[in-house]
């Protein structure tokens, strides 16, 4: 099964900021992945991914943001042109309206 992951552009705009600081800043961390690249792209990517994956969700579970915390915590958003209910296997289906309060009850218990 393929793993899909959303994010809003602020989320993707942190994590590309937080990655570029990182690896200058740790060069050392980063240099195994960047033997990959020689090898491949794809290899490079792959190797990449778990990591680049952590930081977007870092980004949008510290936002005050429920909607970025939302698609952080793994929530489906409502389809274009639909009722606005996002969905999550732990809770069903929740109206954007009430979305911040599902999310800060979640975060307390």
């Amino acid at each position: 099964m393929m793993d899909i992951i959303s994010c809003t552009a602020e989320d993707l705009a942190d994590a590309f900021t937080k990655w570029e600081r990182l690896s200058r800043e740790h060069p050392e961390r980063f240099t195994p992945e960047a033997e990959r690249l020689r090898e491949s792209p794809e290899r490079y990517a792959a190797a990449c991914a778990p990591y680049f994956r952590q930081l977007l969700e870092e980004a949008g579970s510290k936002s005050g943001d429920p909607v970025r915390r939302a698609l952080a915590l793994g929530w489906t958003p409502p389809a274009p042109d639909y009722e606005p209910f996002w969905f999550h296997p732990d809770h069903g289906p929740v109206h954007e309206e009430d979305l911040a309060g599902v999310l800060d009850e979640e975060a307390k218990g």
